[in-house]
């Protein structure tokens, strides 16, 4: 709490200079746990055209004060379409543009 009130006291320039290059020096740690497959992305909407759980969900850590639990699902995702459903959208497609493919 000091250090931000002891920032916000500063010169509005000076303040940009520390934030600028305190987010630099977050998307560099962000760009290396990618690269070293350790970056988490947190909660994420998983969409698909179908959507599948993996084996069962494994409690990783409870907290000891809340109890509050972390749990690790694994779910396998099909973002694509269907043969039939791309078919069909290219017929779809054809007729709407006078029977060209393209």
């Amino acid at each position: 709490q000091t250090f931000l009130n002891r920032l916000l006291g500063l010169p509005v320039g000076f303040q940009n200079k520390i934030f600028t290059h305190f987010a630099a020096e977050v998307e560099e740690k962000i760009k290396l746990a990618k690269k070293n497959n350790e970056y988490d992305d947190a909660v994420v909407d998983i969409r698909g055209a179908n959507v599948q759980l993996v084996g069962a969900p494994v409690s990783i850590h409870e907290d000891a004060l809340s109890k509050a639990k972390t749990t690790h699902i694994k779910v396998k995702t099909d973002r694509g379409i269907s043969f039939d459903a791309a078919c069909a959208m290219l017929d779809k497609s054809t007729a709407e543009n006078g029977g060209s493919k393209h």
